[in-house]
């Protein structure tokens, strides 16, 4: 009877301790970022009124802090409302208004963040207005404007904007008006950057392969 064995040649350990070494670090660094790499809150002011000059009617209503806000306002001849949501690494917004007659309506959204590091950022959605105001803007506080349409067409505008995020501080607002027979001012958009997880879940994986140590085996065979 024979034993055969087969063996596999071994890896260097002091490369193995090395490639661990910044599969470690690289996850660290990844961390580090997806903690940074939010949407930093600082102040919103978001609202929808309306308001009838035929008999008075209407009203407003605000948010009062960060959480979703989805509202109405509406008076003899206008209505307004809004569906916003403040995410970690996306921001959500509808706003619309519609003003017949001798009544106007507004939607207004307006937020400032903070970035604490440079992200990726995607913004999508569309602006569109009949006679009356819609509009959105995004740009770096005190800097340059990230984001704002030029003239917006009869039949509407799709946003459709993407680039990088540096350190700083940042206003995203929105807005649709109408009054005095002006109709279907509406407004979306969302911003987004990248979920933190992916980065954090790619390093962990680069770690376990600069762990992972081959097998040796063997196999027996017999007359």
């Amino acid at each position: 009877m024979r034993t055969i064995v087969h063996h596999s040649s071994p890896r260097n350990p002091r490369r193995l301790s090395r490639l661990a070494l910044r599969a470690i670090l690289l996850t660290a660094l990844f961390a580090g970022t997806a903690q940074a790499t939010t949407f930093g809150y600082v102040s919103q002011i978001r609202s929808v009124s309306s308001f009838s000059f035929l008999d008075g009617s209407g009203g407003t209503q605000t948010a009062t802090d960060f959480l979703p806000f989805v509202a109405s306002s509406s008076s003899n001849g206008s209505y307004a409302s809004q569906n916003s949501t403040l995410g970690t690494t996306e921001i959500l917004l509808r706003v619309e208004a519609s003003g017949y007659d001798a009544a106007s309506a507004s939607s207004g959204f307006d937020v400032r963040f903070t970035i604490a590091q440079a992200v990726p950022f995607t913004l999508t959605g569309f602006l569109y207005r009949s006679v009356g105001g819609a509009s959105m803007r995004l740009e770096e506080v005190g800097d340059a404007v990230i984001y704002e349409p030029g003239t917006i067409p009869s039949g509407g505008l799709a946003v459709d904007e993407s680039g990088v995020l540096g350190p700083g501080t940042y206003d995203f607002t929105a807005s649709a008006s109408a009054g005095g027979f002006t109709f279907d001012q509406s407004v979306g958009g969302l911003l987004t950057i990248p979920e933190p997880g992916t980065a954090t879940l790619l390093a962990l994986g680069l770690a376990g392969v600069a762990w992972r140590r081959p097998r040796v085996g063997g196999r027996k065979a017999g007359n």
